[in-house]
């Protein structure tokens, strides 16, 4: 029973990234909300990212057990998590009435785009051979660094020599935690992981963000830490009918931080999410 729903909400997802057996790289979400608790997951070719599985499992819903199923995503078998992904996960689950599926298996997505370096290093890839491809992937992202030969550090990065991977390539928690006070929503996004630890902090009132703050706290480039700076000035006012697209938007590119952007996007999401929550239960009462 969910008592806290209306005025209180924390969303957790917990993502891994690991070989394993059949020589493939296999990336899970273990997700978790006041309603829901669901696996996604999402095996692929080590080489190119190419799909080979991909099933989301319901393990705890509304509506008991009758609403806990498994998922075999068959139509996403031969994508490529990179380009145009989205597109297949939004085509491939386009029946899902929570909308959680497509999110949980674009977040599998990602954390397997983080380690390419590991794989490319362990079957013996020289990356630079793939640098123009690797360069139109990046254009226009915050890893060139505000100079376009930047992009040459993600070759080899440094993590390669820091840090020894096994068969756990990637780890990363991440959360949202919501609260109804005085007329306004107040949020807390956070992720760690292997690479990155930072927050965002937003106050919305009346469909509209207010008040936000910010902080990278670790990551593996000097520059990152420059991003923060801009989230009050590119945040503040930006309203709920923009869509989370363009709340991303405002943080990403050269001078922004594609994770903050992602917690930006992801604040929209659990704020609609939580809304359209807040709406069922109002009706139900």
């Amino acid at each position: 029973m969910t008592v806290l729903g209306q005025e209180r909400m924390n969303r957790f997802w917990h993502v891994a990234v690991h070989l394993v057996p059949e020589d493939l790289v296999e990336s899970t979400v273990h997700y978790l909300d006041p309603w829901y608790e669901m696996r996604a997951r999402l095996r692929a070719l080590p080489l190119d990212n190419r799909v080979e599985s991909a099933d989301v499992e319901v393990l705890r819903s509304p509506s008991g057990q009758a609403g806990c199923e498994r998922f075999q995503l068959d139509d996403l078998r031969g994508a490529i998590t990179y380009m145009g992904f989205g597109r297949r996960v939004n085509k491939a689950t386009r029946n899902d009435p929570t909308g959680l599926q497509s999110s949980l298996l674009i977040e599998c997505a990602k954390a397997m785009r983080q380690v390419w370096a590991w794989v490319g290093d362990r079957y013996g890839i020289d990356p630079a051979e793939h640098f123009d491809l690797i360069k139109r992937m990046l254009e226009g992202s915050c890893i060139y660094y505000r100079s376009p030969e930047a992009v040459r550090g993600v070759l080899k990065p440094w993590q390669l020599e820091q840090m020894k991977r096994w068969d756990m390539l990637f780890s990363r928690n991440k959360y949202c935690r919501a609260i109804r006070r005085d007329g306004a929503d107040e949020l807390l996004l956070g992720l760690s992981d292997s690479h990155h630890e930072m927050e965002l902090q937003l106050t919305v009132r009346s469909g509209a963000i207010h008040d936000t703050n910010g902080g990278i706290m670790r990551a593996p480039h000097e520059e990152c830490f420059q991003a923060p700076a801009q989230i009050g000035e590119v945040l503040r006012g930006a309203e709920i009918g923009e869509g989370a697209a363009a709340w991303e938007g405002r943080l990403a590119g050269a001078e922004g931080c594609a994770h903050l952007a992602d917690l930006a996007r992801e604040a929209h999401s659990s704020l609609v999410y939580w809304h359209g929550a807040r709406a069922l239960a109002q009706a139900e009462f």
